[in-house]
């Protein structure tokens, strides 16, 4: 049996940064912040309510506060909406699609919340097709757009920027994104 210790055992926790609570204002960096904002919040990737599959009961999940992980949330709507696509199950595709819009639209973003966008984006990307003939996935058209509308509060992040350096598929869609609501 080991010694009994009189010292105190202690505990260190991490503090969070100064002010990780309160969400990212929008900096306003341009003339198209306006048209950047609208990348997404006027998508016509997900259906709208005149559609069959527009589910007026739906409740998208929100986040309250900066320590709640959503990737967890983002990641099992993508997971299913990449399943329906494999499967060829387009009604489910569009209906994932629309909760994760919904989703999205409502999810409070926080410096702690970046790092749940961007394992989205990253599973997207891993998890969907190329481009086909200038066509782009309606998942990852709806995961660029999302990172669009909310460049004026990720633009400085140290891990978006991280995800910038690394180019490839990701950098390219962003870009004709950006180009064509400008």
């Amino acid at each position: 049996m080991p010694p009994r210790s009189n010292a105190k055992q202690h505990e260190y926790k991490t503090l969070p940064p100064k002010n990780s609570h309160r969400e990212i204002p929008y900096k306003v960096g341009s003339i198209w912040t306006k048209q950047l904002n609208n990348a997404f919040t006027e998508s016509l990737v997900v259906p709208g309510p005149q559609s069959d599959d527009f589910d007026p009961t739906f409740t998208p999940p929100q986040n309250t506060g900066p320590y709640e992980d959503f990737t967890p949330v983002f990641l099992k709507q993508a997971q299913l909406y990449v399943i329906a696509d494999i499967y060829g199950i387009e009604r489910l595709c569009q209906r994932v699609l629309f909760k994760l819009y919904q989703t999205l639209r409502t999810f409070k973003l926080y410096d702690t919340g970046v790092n749940s966008i961007i394992g989205l984006l990253q599973f997207v990307y891993l998890n969907t097709p190329p481009n086909h003939n200038g066509k782009l996935d309606a998942l990852r058209n709806l995961a660029i757009r999302y990172i669009v509308s909310v460049l004026g509060q990720i633009g400085g992040n140290e891990r978006f920027q991280k995800l910038l350096e690394v180019g490839g598929p990701f950098v390219s869609d962003f870009w004709n994104i950006i180009w064509s609501v400008a």
